[in-house]
């Protein structure tokens, strides 16, 4: 939509529906409203790739890398703030403050990307949105999701999860055949043939993958007792890993600049290794039950390292790879993949 509307038009838009959703969540009377406006919240992620199509917009392809940097250090920004004040609320008020800490910076955030930023350069695409295949695509994620979510529940063998699983990998053949038969759409599969795209994408899943399952992990490694874990409580825990999101503060930067003067290629092949060697040795260390906080956290700083390393190259290569009038749309596709 971004491509085809203007990307400030559709950021605006997102801003507004996000702080919304925010504002309705902290006082849903129930679970289920809950959790629509928490799905809600999810249209926030498109506000990282039309950030992006932005600066592709605006500077030249010289300065992307090191501006891809800082985008990606904005992020561990927001981290090192929000896990101790989130930790904190969450430990001594109720969970509708946290929604309410962030209503204030939402507003201040919409205001200030409708006086700041500029319209879209240039002629924007016109083009019709195609809803089948979104509503395909959507729905073959959520089923799958589904199944794999309660999956430990009914067992991952059960007729339930297999039946979800097959259900969902239908619904997404479907969408591949029909997004090979309309002009606009949703994913192209022309795309995928060009490495360029291919492995940036690939590289989005498995970082994302890798990052949230690793902070999923290390909460569970702090707060569980002794001797499994370090019997931390939830500000203590909130309070350990802040300072670590201060590493992409350094790193996005620092590759951006380094990819500018080595190239994308040699970034991209070095830091999966890097991160894959650091969360190797994480699986390794929790096995023993001496080690300390300074031990996981030397670690986890050298894995962080390679993600950060992952996030700006993939990004980089995408932008420089995809013609400007595809380009929020394949960001976004990204966003999905790492996400």
């Amino acid at each position: 939509m971004a491509d085809e509307y203007g990307r400030k038009r559709i950021l605006m838009m997102i801003l507004v529906i996000y702080t919304v959703s925010v504002l309705f969540t902290s006082i849903s009377p129930n679970f289920t409203v809950l959790i629509v406006f928490r799905a809600l919240q999810g249209i926030g992620l498109a506000i990282n790739p039309i950030a992006y199509t932005i600066l592709r917009e605006r500077l030249p392809k010289e300065q992307l890398p090191m501006a891809q940097g800082v985008i990606a250090s904005t992020f561990a920004i927001g981290g090192a703030v929000a896990l101790p004040i989130g930790a904190f609320i969450a430990q001594y008020y109720d969970w509708q403050t946290v929604y309410w800490t962030a209503l204030p910076l939402l507003i201040v955030a919409t205001v200030a990307a409708y006086r700041l930023l500029p319209d879209s350069r240039g002629s924007v695409v016109k083009e019709s949105i195609d809803l089948v295949g979104l509503i395909q695509l959507s729905l073959s994620f959520l089923i799958i999701g589904l199944a794999l979510t309660y999956a430990h529940q009914v067992g991952w063998t059960s007729p339930i999860t297999i039946t979800g699983i097959t259900i969902g990998l239908v619904i997404l053949g479907t969408f591949l055949r029909h997004s090979r038969s309309v002009v606009n759409p949703v994913i192209s599969i022309e795309d995928f043939s060009n490495p360029n795209v291919a492995v940036p994408l690939l590289a989005s899943f498995v970082s994302g993958f890798g990052l949230f399952l690793l902070f999923q992990a290390l909460v569970y490694l702090f707060e569980l007792p002794r001797p499994v874990g370090f019997g931390m409580d939830i500000l203590s825990t909130g309070l350990t890993l802040a300072p670590i999101s201060i590493i992409m503060l350094i790193v996005g930067p620092a590759f951006g600049s380094l990819a500018g003067r080595v190239g994308v290629k040699p970034i991209l092949i070095t830091a999966p290794l890097i991160a894959a060697l650091g969360s190797l040795a994480l699986a390794v260390m929790v096995l023993d039950y001496s080690i300390t906080v300074a031990d996981v956290m030397l670690v986890l700083v050298i894995t962080l390292i390679g993600i950060g390393g992952m996030m700006v190259s993939r990004i980089t290569l995408l932008m420089m790879s995809v013609p400007e009038r595809r380009l929020a749309t394949i960001t976004g596709t990204n966003i999905g993949w790492y996400g």
